[in-house]
C-alpha cells in the first residue's frame, strides 16, 4: 500500500507540464536545477556547465533518468519532500 501511495504521489508531482527541482548539494560542489517534463524529457542545469537534456520514465516508486549511456535511479522521500538517489551521496533534489 505504501508503494502505491508513493507511486501516485510521484505521478502527481511529475505529470504536470513541468516539475522543477533545486539541487541541494550538502558539500557545496554543484548548484542548479532539474526540470522534469510530462513528455518524458528533462533538463539538468548545473551552474557553470552546459544544459543537459535527458530522458526519464517512472516505474512504480522509482524514476529512471538516462543520458546517452549513463542512467540513474531516483526515488521520492515523502517525509522530506525530496528526490534522492542511493548512488549519489549528499545530493538531493528539493522543490
Amino acid at each position: 500500500m505504501k508503494r502505491l501511495v508513493i507511486g501516485l504521489m510521484l505521478i502527481c508531482l511529475l505529470i504536470g507540464s513541468a516539475s522543477a527541482w533545486t539541487i541541494d548539494d550538502r558539500e557545496n560542489r554543484v548548484a542548479g536545477t532539474v526540470d522534469f517534463y510530462s513528455d518524458g524529457h528533462g533538463i539538468l542545469n548545473v551552474t557553470g556547465y552546459p544544459l543537459i537534456n535527458f530522458n526519464w520514465y517512472q516505474s512504480g516508486d522509482m524514476i529512471r533518468a538516462s543520458y546517452l549511456f549513463y542512467g540513474i535511479n531516483v526515488y521520492y522521500n515523502a517525509s522530506t519532500d525530496e528526490l534522492y538517489s542511493p548512488s549519489v551521496e549528499n545530493v538531493t533534489l528539493k522543490r
